[in-house]
């Protein structure tokens, strides 16, 4: 009996603590603990022109953006082809804007396994034991942007940018591009995204229903890049880069965003970093003309 009771007691334990674990990424509002990679103590004036028009929706959708980072910002002044936006507390405010800037807000593309860069090593990479390694590391966004623009990618390939925090809290973060090819799928694909969690793991999953559409564009992504990974960019962003295992022809596809350098509160904002991109609407191309520096306020 006593043998029993421990029994249920070890399948109970953590059952219940993956469905704490689903709350927490289900009922948590947007902006209680989403993380804020951009946000800081600067100020700039940025100003954008959209050589296709709709700046003046634009202009008020990449202020809901910013404000997903963290960031505080006005709209000073818009018209179909030109926007002009005032940030406050931002930090690598020319990152911040590039990410937001991005027209489609959930993207996700085939990572290409090429030699790191030279640099790559005196950045203090870590891979080991025949996994795949990043192009570039850094110790943050515009120093890894910046190594990127002096190595220049391969041709056909597009560096995407990843960083979660370092180890010491106080420290830089780990920062590193990967090399995409032309295969992607963008967020007209999905019809449905909802959080999810490992039972056994606890590892916190991001459960994506494609449209019909984009379940044969999936399939067929999934047939050609097998054994591959893809990184799922939003807001500009990699948040997850998982290994497709087979051809998946369902029309759904299930990742976590957790991976060998993250914990687990760092994948769960990764995964709802994810959710809330699949709602942003996609923006026209925009083209990022001046972002100046401001004085603090006081």
């Amino acid at each position: 009996m006593a043998g029993r009771g421990a029994y249920r007691a070890w399948f109970i334990v953590p059952a219940v603590a993956g469905l704490l674990l689903i709350w927490a990424l289900l009922s948590a509002r947007s902006g209680d603990t989403l993380s804020k990679p951009y946000e800081g103590q600067d100020a700039a004036v940025v100003t954008l022109r959209a050589p296709e028009g709709g700046g003046e929706q634009a202009a008020a959708r990449l202020v809901e953006r910013l404000a997903a980072l963290g960031i505080d910002a006005v709209v000073a002044e818009a018209s179909a082809d030109r926007m002009r936006l005032a940030l406050r507390r931002v930090a690598d405010r020319s990152e911040a804007i590039r990410a937001v800037a991005t027209p489609d807000p959930l993207s996700f593309h085939v990572v290409e396994e090429v030699p790191p860069a030279p640099e790559a090593d005196r950045a203090g990479e870590r891979a080991s034991g025949g996994d795949l390694r990043p192009w570039l590391t850094g110790t943050s966004r515009a120093d890894v942007q910046a190594r990127a623009e002096r190595a220049g990618p391969p041709h056909g390939l597009a560096p995407l940018i990843e960083c979660i925090p370092g180890p010491d809290r106080r420290g830089p973060p780990l920062c590193a591009a990967w090399l995409a090819s032309s295969a992607r799928m963008s967020s007209r694909d999905v019809q449905e995204i909802h959080l999810g969690a490992d039972v056994r793991t606890e590892e916190p999953l991001v459960h994506v229903t494609f449209t019909p559409a984009g379940a044969r564009a999936f399939e067929a992504l999934t047939r050609a890049a097998a054994g591959k990974m893809v990184a799922v960019l939003a807001l500009g962003e990699v948040q997850a880069r998982p290994r497709i295992q087979a051809v998946d022809s369902d029309g759904r596809w299930t990742f976590s965003t957790r991976t060998g350098d993250t914990t687990r509160p760092v994948a769960i904002q990764r995964a709802r970093r994810i959710a809330e991109a699949a709602k942003l609407p996609i923006l026209p191309p925009l083209v990022i003309e001046a972002v100046r520096s401001e004085p603090r306020a006081n």
